[in-house]
């Protein structure tokens, strides 16, 4: 018997599939439908009483099984959850994709919920029926699981479990286990259970810590009559706080702790050894030898006149440019984020593609052209970053070109018309890529090549009712330019200037002009010509009014006192405020905001704000920089505090009084 299952198992492997023996489910700390009076009780201990909902217990744990003829995994689920509020309600409706696949189908099967309710202190317990579980259909491989619990009120407890089979034929990884939810967790428990045989790459994400992290030996039985030897683990974090959506996040994958599984081995001595994991340079030839990617990098045969063309030009950075610029304006792309080319010839004759279509070809016409031009893979904002610790293809899903121009590095990507050459869309500021070369294989940092700086100047006269009249002109460089020009070039550029009032409540705009919106190497101005009526308020002898207008901060972007995950700006930050207030005839100014100049710690950023008044006219000067694309949790309460007081000096008011007049 054991030597037929191990001919079986080494069948299946040899053909691409993966094998991992866990043991049979051991208790759960906590028994299905088994609430009591103290489970009540403690949701008065809990300390986020904000939380719409609260899950009390999350528990997992996969095991795998032969059924047939074939290997399959399973992976149990239960979970319980107080509902604290009515905006939790739609958590007691719970959606579970299934996938199909040439290989096999997932299962979802005994499924049950409950519902509990402490009615005049006794417990009331409404099992879910049969009839609330339903099947959609999503698409031709993905069906979905839908089930409703009923009974469901303000302060209810749920809990549900069900069972996820896979057939090893369509998946080999047990599913990734999420410790964090966007809602408080009270216990989070995953176990699993490895046969020496086979080796994991357990990584683990987010940044809070374990509670429990336990592994000891055990024998595992794959089926009757086969047991092995293997590893039992058992990972726990207690009281995650929820995930919130904070600003200057990419993706909340980057953030939410987790555990996730990669078959890295396989070992059965005697019978089979087989390498699941790629290293880096072993993925540099997957993709290089793979059709739909290195073999895009040779077939340029309808771009040869072009080519031609710029190798004619004398100066080598012209020669990039002029390719660079051509591939850009000759393909438009799909919007797509993609790895892999569909084929340059078919794209080309398309004009449109996607970001793997469309930079391969720019890396092929470079090289034609004479440059030492690569790809570059990297994995874009929403997309989550990169771990270089373990080289997985899955983790990638965008290319852009790499080349080097007397002695410069420089990335390119010809998706984008409104880019500087050497500059990347914003969806790629996310960490390292990584250079593919048959030798000389690399990562290589995205960090921005440019700033994302606004300068706003205003030229305006106050009168003694408090009206202002003048010109506001707004200039973006960098990655405000890059913004501004493709919003206008997606929108119009009458949407564009009407969004700009909407934003500017009160104002009143006569004429609005943008300029330099061709010319990428320049930044983009927009000058309005304006009049705002309520500006100063007028009381008796008094004009009081905000000089920064609707350009100051009016709140703190940072609210949450604590942080355990980064700042994500993206690219280093420039914001300047210049204004001249002509004042109206016979005032001057009683108050002014006095100056201040903030430093971040290790140079990090600073503030300036002056007020001052010459010959008749306030003049107001605030500067905000922020040096660096990224600030560690370490440093979230110094750039709390810093934005803290920005707020607080910009919201500071001028007071200005009328001079009385000497009677003769």
């Amino acid at each position: 018997m054991r030597k037929a299952v191990l001919r079986w198992l080494v069948s299946l492997l040899l053909v691409g599939s993966a094998l991992t023996g866990i043991s049979f489910a051991q208790n759960e700390p906590v028994r299905f439908g088994q609430v009591t009076k103290a489970d009540f009780d403690l949701i008065q201990s809990l300390a986020d009483t904000s939380a719409e909902a609260y899950v009390l217990h999350d528990f997992g744990e996969t095991i795998f099984f032969i059924k047939g003829d074939d290997l399959w995994m399973e992976q149990l689920v239960h979970e319980r959850i107080y509902i604290r509020k009515k905006s939790a309600y739609s958590r007691a409706t719970v959606q579970r994709p299934i996938y199909a696949g040439r290989t096999g189908q997932e299962l979802l099967l005994d499924i049950r919920g409950v519902t509990h309710n402490l009615v005049n202190g006794e417990i009331v317990s409404d099992k879910m029926s049969r009839d609330a579980i339903f099947t959609e259909k999503l698409c031709d491989n993905v069906q979905q699981k839908k089930f409703t619990l009923p009974n469901v009120r303000e302060g209810s407890i749920i809990e549900y479990s069900y069972k996820k089979q896979t057939p090893f034929s369509l998946e080999h990884n047990p599913s990734t286990w999420f410790f964090q939810s966007s809602v408080p967790v009270r216990w989070s428990e995953y176990r699993i259970s490895i046969p020496t045989y086979y080796y994991y790459k357990m990584i683990m994400g987010g940044y809070l810590p374990l509670h429990l992290q336990e592994s000891k030996p055990t024998r595992i039985g794959l089926s009757a009559g086969l047991s092995v030897e293997g590893t039992q683990y058992r990972f726990v974090v207690k009281d995650a706080p929820a995930f919130r959506d904070e600003p200057y996040i990419t993706t909340e994958l980057d953030y939410l702790s987790r555990v996730e599984f990669e078959l890295a081995n396989i070992n059965i001595p005697g019978q089979l050894t087989r390498d699941f994991s790629l290293s880096w340079q072993a993925l540099d030839k997957t993709l290089l030898d793979n059709e739909n990617f290195g073999g895009q990098l040779g077939r340029i045969s309808f771009m040869k006149e072009v080519v031609a063309r710029a190798k004619a030009k004398p100066d080598t950075f012209e020669r990039l440019t002029s390719i660079y610029s051509f591939v850009r304006s000759s393909l438009k792309w799909n919007g797509r984020a993609q790895l892999y080319s569909g084929g340059s010839k078919k794209v080309w004759d398309a004009g449109e593609g996607d970001a793997a279509d469309i930079n391969l070809i720019l890396v092929a016409a470079l090289r034609e052209a004479g440059f030492e031009a690569n790809p570059v893979i990297l994995s874009t904002r929403t997309h989550g970053k990169i771990n270089e610790a373990f080289a997985r293809i899955n983790k990638f899903n965008y290319v852009v070109a790499h080349v080097e121009v007397n002695g410069r590095e420089m990335l390119l990507d010809a998706t984008d018309r409104s880019l500087k050459p050497g500059m990347l869309p914003f969806h790629c500021l996310n960490g390292d890529g990584r250079l593919i070369h048959p030798s000389a294989g690399r990562f290589v940092s995205l960090n921005p090549s440019e700033r994302d700086t606004e300068l706003e100047t205003i030229k305006m006269e106050l009168a003694s009712d408090g009206e202002l009249t003048g010109s506001f002109t707004k200039s973006h460089g960098g990655y405000s330019a890059w913004r501004q020009r493709n919003e206008i070039a997606a929108e119009g550029q009458d949407k564009y200037l009407e969004a700009v009032r909407k934003d500017h409540k009160g104002w009143q705009i006569s004429k609005s002009e943008v300029r330099n919106l061709a010319e990428i190497e320049q930044s983009v101005i927009v000058e309005h010509t304006v009049t705002i009526p309520d500006a100063g308020q007028v009381a008796g002898d008094r004009i009081y009014f905000r000089p920064l207008l609707s350009e100051a901060y009016t709140e703190n972007p940072f609210k949450a006192t604590e942080r355990s995950f980064p700042v994500d700006f993206g690219a280093p930050m420039d914001e300047t405020f210049m204004a001249e207030y002509k004042l109206p005839a016979g005032y001057e100014a009683e108050q002014l905001p006095s100056a201040l100049a903030l430093t971040l710690p290790n140079n990090g950023g600073r503030y300036n704000f002056q007020a001052s008044v010459r010959s008749g006219t306030l003049v107001i000067i605030s500067r905000l920089n922020l040096r660096l694309p990224q600030y560690s949790a370490e440093e979230y309460h110094n750039l709390r505090e810093f934005f803290a007081r920005i707020v607080a000096k910009q919201a500071e008011q001028v007071v200005l009084k009328k001079q009385l007049t000497a009677s003769k």
